[in-house]
């Protein structure tokens, strides 16, 4: 290629296409508009600025790794499902029930195993191919012998939506337009001879899948993730029946109430989030023993959720004063009185403090019990999870280098089965030194982690894990109002939970079962280091060398209403007792709160407000150039420097119109910067929307494709992804969104999220 300048550089490089390469400038771009054109006009996926100083290197900016948008489908879906097989959680497997032998014949109980909820709701909402969805029937093929009594059974009522309690306002693109909030259950009764005369021809196994649906626009009731009675009428059906063994799937993106489990002789449960597309397909791999479990949970699994410090004041709570609030949407509140103690880092918390016998921790509040007792509150811990390998952890070393702030861990992973090949997790937990009535402090937190490859039954590997030890600074909110790490002893351990980590720090503070462990931990597993120093800024700074401290002192309502009876109480481990959050119902707002509140809203005439946040400045614009000569492309700045003088140069090449149209989602083309019109996706688990799909339809299979929305592929949720426990398998989860999005068409992803 022979050397072009930069101002001529996309005339000639585009002559032969005649298309108007661009890249966006939205802040989460992950790939350009026009790849798809380019790869069909040039062989290419998208390119990048070619100057005099390089025009020997590759001119192509974001390069595809498939040949064909077919394949890129295909590694959507390869990846997808490897996602669901790491992040799916063997949660309990009672006398090894899974798992099961192939063709083993099996009883799909409950509606939702003809309605499995892939996705969640708004813009969570997935949509698929329905020749390409793995429903319970297809993700059994070959596997497993389905009751199809049973089966047609549900499916019909289905068909005929029978008992099925469709969605209204939020219900988004999902596969099913269920409600938040409403079970889709037919009681036990509705079944006949006919069903029920069944169970015992097909009784290896009944698979019983809970569903709860949650999503964007709507909070959860408490109610909703409790059993509802025809819930509770299957699981009795499923006990008394003559089944052999009783697994329930947790189709859920919450953490509903599972005490149940022993209550109706649950065998095995597995928690599979929403599957997407072809998650289902790993899920019954794992019943038959095809993929060995390795997900660990995200989440702390109670027996009552309202056992939660946060439980105790959640509602809809409105300012007794609230007709003196011109903003109604001001006019309600919601008090955080948890503090940090929230998950596991509560109820690990409290139980340390119960060993240590601090803070009045056994005391009856925040349980039904006469005292606290971790096994009466807690089912299955942060981090846990179960395969059917046996692994052993070693901790080989801790090094720890307190000027660079860095820890540095060293840990022996050996698989002790002698069947099952498969991965185990190394979780890394630290405790810092706290000090009763000094800054609050979780009892353990989780500060590295890292997944094993695939061992082999007797293999063993050394992995070494980095700690930043900026991760286990505490906040201080009330004094140097930055984050600090103070002088003392701090704890680094291994655990396959959060809660068997803290046992391994107890048992190395030499405590035992007979102060009141639920079982003894491995003293060798964890690890003392002294920090002799403390520097109050130490940790101000951030990456970016800006000073980190309080942003958002007023969402505090102590800085408002002072030493006065509505001061909140913000729980503490000095005293679980006396600090305990309690309903926070009859406040008024201040006179103060209210100013604010108003200052950003004033009244239409017709009564109701409308924000007011933004004040009009100067109105002479004469000193703003717009519609400049053209010379720069945002193409042209791709690298550049924020501070670059030549994006000023490039936004004086903007009109009036074009101001207006980049405020649009979805924004029209701006040919004054060589900026085409974008598609912004809105959508955590799939690419939902994009314009130049229709382009690759030939290398898919037209007859099959009923609209543009079916080509996409639905991952399964961000809770299966968070089970994984594997950074590297995300990286390629998104890379994989990337490469859709370079063939599809796709610019901005509003995604994942959190």
């Amino acid at each position: 290629m022979k050397k072009i300048g930069k101002p001529a550089l996309w005339r000639s490089l585009l002559a032969g296409s005649a298309v108007l390469l661009s890249v966006s400038i939205g802040g989460s771009a992950v790939t350009k508009e026009w790849s798809g054109y380019i790869n069909k006009q040039l062989g290419v996926s998208n390119t990048k600025i070619v100057t005099e100083e390089n025009t020997n290197e590759d001119p192509i900016h974001f390069h595809s790794d498939f040949n064909s948008y077919k394949d890129v489908l295909a590694n959507a879906r390869t990846v997808a499902k490897k996602a669901q097989a790491e992040g799916t959680v063997l949660m309990t497997n009672k006398n090894n029930a899974l798992p099961l032998a192939k063709n083993s014949k099996v009883t799909l109980l409950g509606y939702n195993t003809v309605d499995v909820a892939l996705g969640g709701t708004g813009s969570g909402g997935v949509v698929s191919s329905a020749e390409r969805k793995f429903d319970m029937l297809k993700a059994c093929e070959g596997k497993l012998d389905v009751n199809m009594t049973v089966y047609n059974f549900y499916k019909d009522k289905y068909d005929n939506k029978v008992g099925f309690i469709e969605s209204s306002g939020w219900g988004g693109k999902t596969l099913n337009f269920r409600s938040i909030n409403k079970t889709n259950e037919l009681n036990i009764s509705e079944f006949s001879s006919a069903e029920t005369d069944t169970f015992a021809s097909y009784g290896d196994a009944a698979i019983y899948v809970l569903t709860r649906i949650g999503g964007e626009g709507t909070d959860l009731q408490a109610d909703y993730l409790e059993l509802s009675e025809n819930e509770k009428s299957v699981l009795t059906a499923m006990k008394n029946g003559a089944f052999k063994k009783r697994i329930v799937l947790l189709n859920t993106f919450n953490t509903p109430n599972i005490g149940w489990l022993d209550e109706y002789n649950i065998d095995a449960c597995l928690y599979i989030g929403g599957p997407g597309e072809v998650g289902l397909d790993a899920v019954t791999d794992i019943l038959t023993g095809v993929i060995t479990p390795s997900g660990h949970l995200g989440d702390t699994y109670v027996k009552d959720i309202n056992s939660a410090p946060s439980m105790q004041n959640f509602g809809n709570f409105d300012y007794l004063n609230k007709d003196s609030i011109k903003n109604k949407d001001s006019s309600k509140y919601l008090m955080y009185n948890e503090g940090i103690y929230v998950g596991y880092r509560y109820y690990e918390t409290r139980y340390e403090d119960t060993v240590l016998g601090t803070g009045n921790a056994t005391s009856n509040t925040g349980t039904t019990a006469n005292t606290w007792k971790y096994s009466d509150e807690v089912l299955f811990p942060f981090g846990y999870g179960l395969s059917y390998a046996n692994f052993s952890q070693t901790l080989n070393n801790v090094n720890v280098d307190w000027a660079n702030k860095k820890a540095e861990i060293t840990v022996t992973v050996k698989n002790e089965s002698t069947t099952y090949t498969g991965k185990d997790v190394i979780q890394v937990y630290a405790q810092a030194p706290y000090t009763a009535g000094g800054l609050e402090k979780s009892a353990i937190q989780l500060c590295a982690f890292a997944k094993t490859e695939d061992l082999q039954p007797g293999a063993s590997n050394q992995y070494k894990l980095t700690v930043n030890l900026k991760d286990i600074a505490t906040y201080d909110y009330q004094n140097y109002k930055t984050y600090v790490m103070e002088a003392g002893d701090y704890y680094f351990s291994i655990g396959t939970s959060a809660h068997d980590a803290l046992n391994n720090i107890l048992a190395s503070k030499g405590k035992a079962i007979a102060d009141g462990m639920d079982y003894n931990g491995v003293a060798a597993k964890a690890y003392k280091a002294n920090k002799a120093t403390f520097d109050k800024n130490e940790y101000r700074l951030s990456a970016r060398n800006t000073s980190i401290t309080n942003q958002f002192d007023n969402a505090n309502i102590n800085t408002y209403v002072g030493n006065t009876d509505q001061k909140v109480t913000y729980l503490s481990r000095n005293h679980w007792d006396t600090t305990w959050p309690k309903n926070m119902t009859g406040f008024s707002a201040t006179d103060k709160m209210i100013a604010e509140m108003d200052s950003y809203y004033s009244e239409k005439t017709d009564g109701t407000t409308k924000p007011t946040a933004y004040v009009p400045g100067d109105k002479d614009t004469k000193s703003i150039t717009t519609d400049a000569e053209r010379k720069y492309t945002v193409a042209m700045m791709i690298g550049a420097s924020y501070d670059d003088e030549n994006w000023d140069k490039l936004l004086d090449q903007l009109t009036i119109q074009d101001y207006l149209d980049s405020t649009s989602q979805g924004r029209k083309e701006l040919a004054s910067v060589g900026l085409n019109a974008t598609t912004a996706v809105d959508g955590p688990s799939a690419w939902t929307k994009s314009n130049y799909i229709e382009d690759y339809k030939n290398q898919y299979d037209a007859e099959k494709v009923k609209k543009t929305d079916e080509l996409m592929v639905a991952y399964p949720t961000e809770t299966i992804f968070a089970g994984t426990w594997n950074v590297p398998l995300l990286e390629k989860i998104g890379l994989s969104f990337g490469e859709e999005g370079l063939w599809g068409g796709g610019v901005g992803w509003y995604g994942p999220a959190a």
